[in-house]
């Protein structure tokens, strides 16, 4: 497997993979590909905004591949921290995903969405330290 940024001719699979043209060619996107066997088996796309924090946005691996999912976590965070940035921010949609994460890593999740009816958190951000997050990845990947 590697991971790299992406080229021209991943477009159309990357495209499938993380929800359109919007996502690849936004001002700022930074996207990353997941290669096995000729093969685009995976992305994640974040996004360098003019100031704050670099915003990690969809990672998108198949099921059972956490070397896959973190990896293209790495790759991504690699990448932030070479263009400058020592903090970023994630928004987790998936309450199992979210348990993962805590099992894997040392973070503090916060609550940002609720279900209307049982105000059940449904959506949880994430401020990381990138560098100690490079870390705990390196431990884990």
């Amino acid at each position: 497997m590697a991971i790299r940024f992406i080229q021209p001719a991943d477009h159309v699979k990357a495209q499938g993979l993380l929800g359109g043209p919007r996502t690849l060619d936004a001002p700022g996107n930074r996207v990353h590909v997941a290669e096995e066997n000729g093969k685009i088996v995976g992305a994640t796309v974040w996004a360098q905004p003019d100031d704050g924090e670099a915003i990690l946005g969809d990672v998108v691996a198949p099921m059972g591949r956490r070397d896959l999912y973190y990896g293209l976590i790495k790759a991504a965070v690699t990448d932030a921290l070479a263009r400058g940035f020592t903090k970023g921010v994630s928004t987790v949609h998936r309450k199992a995903l979210l348990n993962q994460l805590e099992r894997d890593f040392t973070l503090t999740a916060n609550p940002s969405g609720w279900n209307p009816l049982t105000q059940a958190p449904v959506e949880w951000t994430i401020h990381v330290d990138l560098e100690d997050l490079l870390l705990q990845l390196e431990a884990v990947v």
